[in-house]
């Protein structure tokens, strides 16, 4: 089943799986969350299948594979992410070779 999530991403959010260059960078401050993980605490999902409002990600979408971002934005950017378990969707969307 394919899933896209339409995610405004704040500022301090980095789109990336991993926030390991962020934590060696930044011993002392604190780190900066991904959209994934974000994505992953937030409640309030509504899925075709379940009407409650307080519904988690995992429990809305029953999704066992990974997000992928169509597009990135930089850390202190806020705006409109694409995030899907599409690969072939996040390829043909973002590759100018793609038809």
């Amino acid at each position: 089943k394919t899933i896209v999530i339409m995610y405004h991403k704040p500022p301090n959010v980095i789109t990336s799986h991993s926030n390991a260059d962020e934590i060696s960078r930044s011993a002392t401050s604190a780190t900066r969350r991904t959209c994934y993980e974000d994505i992953f605490t937030m409640k309030g999902f509504i899925s075709d299948t379940m009407g409650d409002s307080n519904t988690s990600f995992e429990e809305a979408t029953k999704m066992k594979s990974k997000l992928h971002a169509i597009g990135r934005l930089d850390a202190d950017t806020t705006g409109l992410l694409l995030l899907t378990n599409d690969g072939a969707l996040v390829h043909r969307t973002t590759n100018p070779n793609a038809k």
